[in-house]
C-alpha cells in the first residue's frame, strides 16, 4: 500500500524527480507480475507526476474525502481549454463518480477499509485452492467462495462491533454487490443464498466460541464438510433452505 501526498516537483529536480517515478513503478509491474494486491490511497493534494503514474495505477484506489487529485492544477486547465470547469472538478468525490476512484475514505478509518478488503480477497484465494475449477464459475467452487466470504466478513467486524451489527453489515455489503454486478435471476438466486448459508453458519458457531477468538480455519473446514451436502439449484423457485446450492453447468 502506498498513501499518496504531493503538490508535484519542482521544475529544478525535474529529471531526478521523474527518474523516481519510472523506479517506482517498475518495482510495482513486479509486485502485478507476482500477483500481488497493490492498494493505493491519495491524500489532499494529490498532484504532478504522482498522479500520472503510481498513485493511478493501483488495483484498489481509496481516496481521502474532499482530496484534490490530478496533474495540472484547475487554474492552467481552464487557461488550457478557454472554458470553465465542472462544479467539484478535482475532487475524489468528482474522480469517484467518474470512475477514477474506487472509495472514499477517512484517515482514521484506512485500517478498518484495508482489512476488510484483503479479507474478501482471501476468501477468494482460498477458493481459487481448493476448488481451482470452479471457484470463478457457477459451480460448487463459487458456493463456498460466496459462503466464506460472508463468513470472513462477519468474523472481522464481530471483533469490533456487536454481532447484530455485524450481520446488518454483511447483509447490506454482499446486497449491494449483487446490485453493482447484476448477474442472471438463477445466478443472482444462488449467490444471495449462498450469502445467508455464511451468515447463517457464523451465526451458529457464535455462542461457542468468543467473537474475539474466532480464526479462518474455523469457516473453512466447516463450509468444506456443508459442500459434500451441497444441491443443483435449477429454478428460481427452487428452496434447499440451509445447504449450499450451485448451478450445473454441463
Amino acid at each position: 500500500m502506498i498513501i499518496c501526498q504531493s503538490g508535484g516537483a519542482r521544475m529544478q529536480e525535474a529529471t531526478y524527480s521523474l527518474m523516481q517515478l519510472a523506479k517506482v513503478q517498475a518495482k510495482l509491474a513486479q509486485l502485478s507480475e507476482a500477483g500481488l494486491l497493490y492498494i493505493a490511497y491519495l491524500c489532499d493534494p494529490t498532484f504532478g507526476g504522482i498522479t500520472a503514474s503510481f498513485a493511478m495505477t493501483a488495483d484498489i484506489i481509496m481516496a481521502e474525502p474532499g482530496a484534490l487529485i490530478g496533474f495540472a492544477g484547475p487554474r492552467v486547465i481552464r487557461e488550457t481549454i478557454g472554458r470553465d470547469l465542472p462544479e467539484g472538478f478535482q475532487t475524489s468525490e468528482f474522480l469517484q463518480e467518474k470512475g477514477f476512484v474506487d472509495f472514499i475514505v477517512k484517515r482514521t478509518e484506512i485500517k478498518d477499509t484495508v482489512s476488510k478488503t484483503v479479507n474478501l480477497l482471501t476468501a477468494y484465494s482460498i477458493a481459487q485452492k481448493k476448488f481451482p475449477k470452479t471457484a470463478s464459475t457457477n459451480g460448487i467452487g463459487n458456493a463456498f467462495r460466496h459462503a466464506l466470504w460472508c463468513c470472513f466478513i462477519m468474523m472481522y467486524c464481530c471483533k469490533i462491533s456487536s454481532p447484530e451489527k455485524a450481520l446488518a453489515f454483511c447483509k447490506r455489503m454482499t446486497d449491494l454487490h449483487e446490485e453493482l454486478f447484476p448477474n442472471k435471476p438463477l445466478e443472482t438466486k444462488m449467490d444471495l443464498h449462498n450469502n445467508k448459508i455464511g451468515m447463517d453458519y457464523f451465526m451458529e458457531l457464535l455462542p461457542g466460541i468468543h467473537r474475539q477468538f474466532f480464526e479462518k480455519s474455523f469457516f473453512i473446514n466447516g463450509l468444506e464438510k456443508k459442500m459434500k451436502d451441497a444441491k443443483v439449484l435449477k429454478n428460481l423457485d427452487d428452496d434447499f433452505e440451509g445447504f449450499l446450492v450451485y448451478l450445473d453447468e454441463k
